[in-house]
């Protein structure tokens, strides 16, 4: 009773063991303060974490109470004998104090395609998932994408889904594919899965005849299918040493592959993540320590088929290989499951649904447009900027980018239409200016991107990465202020997701499309995108630069004149990689540009580098890009600079290099997908000799 609870805690509370004393706390508070504050036990447990992995605020904090302090206060309204004070009206509670958040709803400022459903309400999540996204993941309630998906999927029936970047997609299949794969042989065993003991991991269930079955999902890029990795691995990480995932894909190590493939007496990671030319190469070729096929290994174990980023592995040429991959796998008509995620639905992509889904699949779409290619993100400000003048690109390069590194805790990444270019313009930030920024595209070695993704993606602000479309696509990078564009991308498809790399998880940024006067056409295949002439960047452009960004335009000219080798080796291959690239984009070029147009322009762009000399090519290269008796190009015998320029780029293996022949190094065909152009760069060798 009320009257004797404060004689009945004081005993209790100092005669009980610690843990006890927190549990009678809780209880007796529950009857003395609910009259006063509304108060109740479940208010002292552990705080939830929200979408953005932050605690709401304690509400203990808002009441100016402490557990340790509640002994006390039962004793003072003791002491002046009085009774349950009447609740306060809401209105009055409000003005007196704060009021303690509702952990049933986000709390305010979440993203809008965050839900009030919960993971911990979710039918069947098995408890070891439910900690992996709770501790690991930090992360209470779904995204839209993730809500809708999950009970379709988790069910086994197929999902053709679609969504916006940086709202939650990469969990929206692997939750529900993990659930599946935890069921024994079915799905009715996810449904009630059986609580964990404390402090013991729960094995991961394997299908019916002894072998755990396999989520197997398919990633356009090395740095997408690694992020995959890190989110799937927070996932399994307290299911038991059963439970694994694993990643492949091109430019490492077939033997370290094998030997993930080989553990356990051959079997395959829960959630294994490759890249088509890999797990291709894999499929043809590797067998394993104990004898067996890998491809009899995944024909006879892969349960779930994840295809990630459908429209960007077609744009990459990729739609032979995945035939091919999908060929080894039990048809659609067989248990096998297949989720596949498109942030647009292009004409080719219809074969490929009608060859990989399930007549009764289920269409999720959190885009509601009708054209996914025409959705940028609400949260992204987009505009564009046409230079004054297409003599000064490479000095405008400079102040544009000096411009956004003015603003405080900037987090910028920038992108430019070819790898050569690229690496051009990192090595003048570094080398001639002495401002570190970080460079990733195909030409680096994996080890590198790894490394510079990481780095990028850990840090808070103050920070510049120059990207080519590696870091176009599906690759998380939090907390970006701008998005900077140079040059014409190769579609809208690729001008929207490299937007996508800013406002992503209800955070704002910022979005620059800037071209040069040739590229103005460009502005029309972005067809109904909200995008409009940024007048502050366009008086800047146009006004004299400023004496600081002069300077550094003054530096890099005269390192370069001078022949400091890196920047002359890096100025050589931007030209190749400038004139490849144009060539095989003229559609986006002023109407009537001619090829002895397009080489006195990138003529032009080589001399306001500073460089001396103008750079050569070679006759096989000038022949590939169909340019062959084009006036105004130098033409220079095999290995003139012995730079290594005219083969496969540095990091071997993989298609086309910056001369757009077959690169070398390396096993054959380890390197297929070495990056996202590293597939198209042979077409682009082709046609016009891009490499990247």
């Amino acid at each position: 009773r009320p009257t004797l609870a404060p004689l009945l805690f004081r005993r209790s509370f100092v005669t009980s063991p610690s843990p006890l004393r927190t549990q009678l706390t809780a209880c007796f508070a529950s009857v003395l303060l609910r009259p006063i504050v509304g108060f109740s036990p479940s208010q002292l447990s552990p705080p939830l974490r929200t979408p953005l992995g932050r605690p709401p605020p304690s509400p203990l904090r808002h009441l100016g109470t402490s557990s340790s302090s509640l002994l006390e206060m039962t004793q003072r309204r003791r002491r002046r004998g009085g009774g349950p004070r009447p609740s306060p009206p809401s209105s009055d509670l409000a003005q007196s104090e704060p009021v303690a958040t509702d952990p049933s709803i986000p709390p305010p400022g979440t993203p809008s395609f965050i839900t009030t459903s919960r993971f911990d309400a979710l039918p069947g999540l098995h408890p070891s998932t439910l900690r992996g996204i709770r501790d690991e993941l930090g992360l209470t309630f779904l995204s839209e994408i993730q809500e809708k998906t999950y009970v379709a999927a988790a069910s086994g029936r197929d999902v053709l889904g679609r969504a916006r970047t940086g709202t939650g997609k990469t969990l929206a299949f692997l939750v529900p594919a993990l659930e599946v794969i935890l069921s024994d042989g079915g799905h009715d065993a996810a449904s009630n899965p059986p609580a964990p003991e404390r402090g013991r991991r729960v094995p991961v269930r394997r299908e019916r005849g002894g072998e755990k079955g396999c989520v197997l999902v398919i990633s356009p890029t090395r740095e997408l299918a690694t992020q995959i990795g890190v989110q799937a691995e927070a996932l399994v990480k307290h299911h038991g040493p059963d439970a694994r995932c694993g990643v492949v894909f091109g430019g490492t190590s077939m033997n370290k592959d094998v030997a993930l493939f080989s553990r356990n007496r051959s079997s395959l990671p829960t959630v294994l993540v490759a890249t088509p030319g890999r797990l291709l190469d894999h499929l043809e070729n590797t067998v394993l320590n104990d004898g067996t096929k890998f491809s009899a290994l995944v024909s006879r174990r892969v349960r779930i088929l994840v295809l990630d980023e459908m429209d960007r592995l077609l744009d990459m040429g990729f739609r032979r290989e995945i035939e091919k991959i999908t060929s080894y796998l039990p048809p659609p008509s067989s248990p096998r499951q297949t989720l596949l995620f498109s942030a647009t639905l292009p004409g080719d992509l219809r074969q490929v649904i009608s060859n990989s889904l399930r007549p009764n699949f289920l269409t999720v779409d959190c885009i509601h447009d009708g054209d996914a290619s025409t959705e940028t993100n609400a949260l992204t400000e987009q505009t564009y900027v046409i230079l004054p003048r297409a003599e000064s690109l490479v000095s405008d390069v400079i102040r544009i980018v000096a411009k956004a590194m003015e603003e405080p805790d900037h987090k910028i990444i920038v992108f430019f239409p070819a790898a050569r270019l690229v690496g051009f313009y990192a090595a003048v930030f570094r080398t001639a200016l002495g401002i570190d920024v970080l460079e990733i595209h195909s030409k680096k070695a994996q080890g590198h991107r790894t490394k510079t993704s990481d780095k990028f993606r850990a840090a808070n602000g103050n920070i510049v990465l120059f990207s080519s479309d590696v870091s176009a696509r599906g690759v998380d990078y939090p907390g970006i202020s701008h998005v900077i564009q140079f040059g014409a991308p190769d579609g809208r498809e690729s001008y929207i997701h490299r937007l996508g790399r800013t406002g992503r998880a209800g955070k704002k940024g910022k979005g620059w499309l800037v071209l040069a006067p040739y590229e103005q056409p460009f502005l029309r295949t972005l067809g109904e995108v909200d995008i409009s002439e940024d007048q502050d960047l366009r008086s800047f452009v146009q006004s004299p630069p400023a004496p600081h960004h002069q300077e550094m335009v003054d530096k890099m000219r005269h390192r370069i004149r001078s022949g400091d080798r890196e920047l002359l080796v890096a100025t050589r291959q931007a030209y190749q990689g400038f004139l490849g690239y144009y060539n095989s984009m003229t559609k986006f070029l002023v109407k009537g540009t001619s090829k002895q147009k397009l080489v006195e322009i990138v003529n032009d762009f080589a001399d306001q580098t500073g460089i001396q000399e103008q750079p050569g090519l070679t006759k096989r290269t000038i022949g590939k890009m169909g340019l062959r008796d084009t006036p105004g190009l130098k033409i220079v015998q095999e290995g003139y600079y012995n730079t290594g320029q005219t083969g496969g780029g540095n990091g071997g293996g993989g298609r086309g290099g910056s001369g757009g022949g077959r690169g070398g190094g390396g096993r054959a065909n380890s390197n297929r997908d070495c990056s996202p152009n590293g597939n198209t760069s042979a077409g682009r060798g082709r046609r016009g000799g891009n490499g990247g």
